[in-house]
């Protein structure tokens, strides 16, 4: 398990493949790989999660997360208005910015400042490993983040260049452009680094239900 250092006050983690968690976190029942955000006021009224790629709360002791086996989790803690997001952010959700939606409702629903928060970009697919078609590089490219694209060869593959996008580094960039600079970049690959950490792109049909925990608490 790979725990993050958010300072005194709150917790947050990724699990790796074999960690088991005996507790009950707050997860997204079906990720859409859409914008769609939860927020959380209330420890006992939990809203829908169904279709949602992020959740938001300022409710201590409620453990929130998202799954991803490849996409790029993202877990962000606002230490002045003790709120707390986790969001899945796979290549559409990062081509429609899910990220700069839940730093504007976080600003909106809870008077965050970027200057109060501190991200953590967890394990997820990097550049050299995540290989795209032209259909996908065009979405980027038309969105002003073809700068994080890049032809290149598939590491020990014998095939022909191809494009490749630097998915977390895209959502980096969209952490700086709302103003958050404490931003935490793990290296983690989660497609190199198989099996100890799930990858849709290793494993395809036998990754079943299978997907790491990507949690933050107050």
């Amino acid at each position: 398990m790979l725990k993050y250092d958010f300072g005194d006050g709150v917790a947050g983690f990724s699990t790796e493949t074999g960690d088991l968690i005996d507790y009950e976190i707050i997860v997204p029942v079906y990720q859409a790989h859409g914008t769609k955000v939860s927020v959380i006021r209330n420890s006992s009224i939990i809203p829908d999660t169904n279709g949602v790629d992020a959740i938001v709360t300022n409710v201590k002791g409620l453990t929130i997360g998202v799954k991803t086996a490849d996409c790029v989790p993202i877990l962000i803690y606002d230490s002045s208005q003790k709120v707390i997001a986790a969001i899945h952010s796979g290549w559409k959700g990062t081509i429609a910015n899910i990220t700069g939606c839940v730093i504007e409702i976080m600003r909106k629903e809870f008077d965050s400042s970027p200057t109060d928060i501190k991200a953590v970009i967890g394990p997820c697919i990097h550049v050299e490993s995540f290989e795209v078609g032209d259909e996908v590089y065009l979405e980027f490219k038309n969105k002003g983040y073809g700068h994080f694209c890049r032809r290149m060869y598939m590491p020990n593959c014998s095939g022909d260049e191809k494009w490749h996008v630097d998915l977390p580094s895209v959502c980096r960039h969209q952490l700086l452009d709302r103003g958050i600079t404490d931003i935490e970049l793990r290296n983690e690959c989660t497609y190199r680094q198989f099996p100890r950490f799930y990858s849709a792109r290793r494993m395809k049909e036998e990754l079943g239900n299978n997907r790491m925990l990507n949690c933050i608490c107050l």
